[in-house]
């Protein structure tokens, strides 16, 4: 048992001719189960092939759910990346699980399984989202952990991404995740209550993305959409003015004005005291009404300071 490894073949279909075979799936040497691996097509001709797997009886951290994706002729698309695990720490038994894999609308691609928890009836279904890429998950990882609801958040998603497009995958994530359920959480609403719908928090992410408002600004909308102050982040945006600004000529005005108003920290920061820079920051950004672009005051700031 201590040998068995998840290995693949692929198979012309129409000639049923075999293009390769024996491929084995897994980099490491470890102890898998007896189980076959879970295979899934993915919409560009390429496919993710999932798995579990054990390295010792009594170390629930490496019972790990395994996935690596390929090419359409079998070499490697990828390398061999832990996807969650499959049982918690002190689990009761350690029941194989039941894989399952989707690739979404979007491109995105969901592995869900029961996760042993540490009590008779704890186990719990999970999945996690990662991105077409495989190797990189959508998030950090889209922990399985703090992901342990049904598929309502992988929709909502996947409609955020319809909006935001697939590039802002990991802005969506860190979005639903972060803000959203947080204030779910604090309301006590399910996911499919929630007063911003995935359009609109696409939305919203399409503006971050383009530099239409900054992050700081970007909560700001969203509170003013969940508060239903407006159908759309565009139309808040527009109506409560909060277009950021990106005009060097204004920015680099707003910090000439700073600079001269703050020159104990100009002398600070000149003295080697890096915090000086944040205070200036903080007053430009204050001069903007939060508005400026925060990347062009701390280039403009650091230009001039140097």
């Amino acid at each position: 048992m201590d040998d068995d490894e998840p290995v693949l073949a692929v198979i012309n279909p129409t000639t049923g001719a075999v293009l390769a075979s024996n491929i084995e799936m897994q980099q490491s040497d470890t102890t898998t189960y007896e189980s076959p691996p879970v295979i899934q097509a993915l919409a560009d001709g390429r496919f993710i092939g999932v798995w579990y797997k054990n390295a010792t009886s009594d170390d629930t951290t490496s019972m790990t759910v395994q996935a690596r994706i390929f090419n359409a002729d079998g070499t490697a698309g990828s390398n061999e990346f832990q996807v969650g695990l499959w049982a918690v720490d002190g689990a009761d038994g350690y029941d194989v699980p039941n894989l399952t894999v989707e690739q979404l609308a979007g491109g995105e691609i969901v592995v869900g399984w029961v996760r042993n928890g540490a009590e008779a009836g704890d186990d719990e279904p999970v999945y996690v989202v990662l991105n077409v890429n495989g190797s990189a998950s959508v998030g950090t990882a889209y922990d399985a952990a703090a992901v342990t609801a049904s598929l309502e958040i992988a929709r909502y998603y996947e409609n955020t991404l319809k909006v935001a497009g697939n590039a802002q995958a990991k802005v969506a994530a860190n979005w639903i995740m972060g803000e959203l359920s947080a204030r779910l959480n604090r309301e006590d609403l399910d996911i499919e209550a929630a007063p911003v719908n995935p359009e609109q928090l696409g939305g919203l992410i399409a503006r971050i993305a383009d530099q239409t408002i900054s992050n700081a600004i970007a909560k700001k909308v969203f509170d003013a959409l969940w508060q239903g102050q407006g159908k759309s982040a565009d139309e808040i945006i527009e109506a409560q003015g909060l277009k950021q600004i990106t005009d060097t000529g204004a920015i680099e005005a707003l910090v000439d004005e700073v600079l001269a108003a703050n020159p104990g920290n100009v002398a600070e920061f000149k003295a080697g005291k890096e915090k000086a820079l944040n205070a200036l920051v903080g007053q430009i950004m204050k001069a903007a009404k939060g508005k400026a672009n925060p990347q062009q005051v701390n280039d403009l700031l650091k230009k001039k300071l140097s």
